[in-house]
């Protein structure tokens, strides 16, 4: 996961004085997106330079993605579809602001799928943004009815790992 700042507009001189400082800066053609350096406990610093910069975001940045043995779905806190930001062959890229659900199958040693869900929140306190996980559901054959908000993510997240060669996102919402 990667925490990044979102800055708009083109500034060629802040993108190279933070570059200098050591951050990795990728501008695009409406922003300059900075990834935050992390620290011990979930901590990512924001830098001084873009603290008092009006309408800047701090996103997370996940992935759905998957192999033939394992596959992670990302929705919304409450197991909702989210759209992503980016579709690049079978992932999808997620710019998460204030929270999100992840969810984890993978096979095991009988070939049955085995259910993780960890929930991740982003806060931001002045130049810091930390980032709190809870574990939900940790390595379950199936899904506990109290967490069947969940039900057709965990679906989802089946069907790509069991999705061989799978070209394409299992669980976003495209509109």
């Amino acid at each position: 996961m990667d925490i990044v700042a979102r800055v708009p507009g083109k500034n060629e001189k802040l993108h190279l004085i933070l570059e200098k400082q050591g951050y990795r800066v990728k501008p695009t053609n409406t922003a300059i997106i900075v990834y935050l350096p992390k620290e011990k406990d979930d901590a990512y610093t924001i830098p001084k330079e873009l603290i008092e910069i009006e309408n800047k975001f701090v996103f997370a940045y996940l992935k759905e993605t998957n192999t033939d043995s394992y596959a992670q779905i990302i929705c919304s806190p409450q197991g909702e579809t989210i759209r992503p930001y980016y579709i690049h062959g079978k992932d999808a890229y997620f710019a998460i602001r204030w929270g999100a659900a992840i969810i984890y199958v993978s096979k095991n040693k009988k070939g049955q799928p085995e259910i993780s869900i960890q929930t991740i929140k982003i806060k931001r306190i002045n130049n810091k943004v930390y980032i709190s996980r809870w574990d939900i559901i940790d390595e379950v054959s199936e899904l506990p009815a109290s967490h069947s908000c969940y039900k057709n993510a965990v679906r989802a997240a089946i069907s790509k790992m069991n999705c061989i060669n799978c070209s394409e996102p299992h669980y976003i919402r495209t509109k």
